[in-house]
């Protein structure tokens, strides 16, 4: 399997807050819109402009090819 080659991750927040909810398909409507969903130690991966992962720092750094060119974030002690 190839690994998606990552521009830019922002690793180690301490909250990676998202809208993200498993199981579910579509827009969001009524209760749901105020359903979060909470990464703990949490980190988003880049190709471009468009999000390619979202995860567990650890797992994510796993799962993405880091280059020399990949720009990496630290996001320690913050939300995002």
């Amino acid at each position: 399997m190839n690994k998606i080659t990552a521009t830019c991750v922002i690793r180690n927040a301490k909250q990676l807050v998202t809208l993200h909810t498993p199981g579910h398909i579509g827009p969001r409507g009524g209760k749901a819109m105020s359903e979060l969903g909470i990464i703990e130690k949490g980190a988003i991966a880049f190709s471009g402009s468009r999000i390619v992962a979202v995860g567990e720092t650890n797992k994510l750094l796993k799962s993405i090819s880091i280059t020399r060119k990949t720009k990496m974030i630290d996001a320690t002690n913050r939300v995002i």
